[in-house]
């Protein structure tokens, strides 16, 4: 066992001194590996280890011997992750889900080629999870695993084409049980992808915003209470309007979806304006409202004007 003070002097000396640390990398990386199994998975512990861990990786002099240690600390994290998702869900989902939080900090400190070699170490549990009957489907699971894809594409040399795997990902996930959580990382994957010359994000962003839109309008037929839906709405609207500030001609490669956006960004207002959703979401509308009629070509701007007339 470890003491909490111990975990929190090693978290702030590699923090400050991290890439003067190489000599005496490898013998505490030994060290956090043998302490590991030992902690609570997910607390402040484990959590400290695992950021120490990767600023120490880090500062070793080679990608061999970075792989090495990479086994150690996070290969135990992906094998106890695969040994939960085979038990029942309502007895593994803390472990599934604190385990998740610990890869992440791990991506929050890494840099360097080493960041694809541990994107591809998560990679088969994400698809493990997305093929589960009922992993697939739990919340927190897939907001852990959502966050986890996100802070590993700031760890990637080369995330324009690294970081490509996590659209399939995204794609199968959300069409499977779609959340908030997916959306963010959509916005992200939107910005890096964009501009991309194969254009790989364009029919990851139809099909998610066909989803979105086809269940609102199913909520609407069977007069279901939208504001339950508020974290996703306010997600949605969340990467309309940052397309419309950054790259606005993705929405014209969808021009049959933007007058239903803007009639589900008008249902939303209205219930903003009742108080039973987020003052974000309404903040987010009026953003995307604003630059989709300043952006978008004259045909969309005539099509989608008329909603509101």
């Amino acid at each position: 066992m470890t003491a909490p003070f111990a975990s929190m002097a090693l978290k702030d000396l590699t923090r400050e001194c991290g890439p003067y640390l190489g000599p005496y990398a490898p013998s505490i990386l030994h060290t956090i590996s043998q302490t590991l199994p030992n902690v609570e998975p997910g607390g402040g512990e484990g959590l400290r280890l695992m950021y120490a861990a990767g600023k120490l990786l880090n500062a070793l002099p080679s990608m061999e011997e970075q792989l090495l240690h990479l086994e150690a600390t996070l290969g135990l994290c992906v094998t106890k992750i695969k040994e939960l998702l085979g038990q029942p869900l309502f007895t593994a989902r803390l472990g599934v889900t604190n385990y998740l939080k610990m890869a992440t900090m791990f991506f929050s400190t890494i840099d360097g080629v080493i960041g694809k070699a541990v994107l591809d170490g998560v990679l088969p549990i994400f698809n493990q999870i997305i093929t589960h009957p009922e992993w697939s489907q739990d919340n927190a699971t897939l907001e852990a695993m959502h966050m986890c894809a996100q802070r590993s594409v700031a760890a990637l040399r080369q995330p324009e084409i690294e970081a490509r795997p996590l659209l399939s990902i995204l794609s199968t996930s959300y069409k499977i049980w779609p959340h908030p959580a997916a959306l963010n990382l959509l916005k992200q994957l939107v910005l890096l992808f964009g501009r991309d010359p194969d254009n790989v994000v364009s029919p990851v962003l139809a099909e998610m915003s066909s989803l979105t839109l086809n269940g609102v309008k199913v909520c609407r037929s069977v007069q279901g209470d939208l504001s339950e839906w508020s974290d996703l709405m306010e997600a949605y609207m969340g990467v309309l309007a940052q397309i419309c500030k950054k790259n606005a001609r993705l929405l014209l490669q969808i021009p049959d979806q933007i007058p239903d956006m803007l009639q589900c960004g008008k249902r939303n207002i209205i219930i903003c304006f009742q108080g039973n959703m987020k003052i974000i979401i309404r903040c987010n509308y009026i953003s995307f409202y604003r630059d989709c009629l300043s952006n978008a070509s004259r045909d969309s701007y005539s099509q989608s004007s008329r909603i509101f007339s």
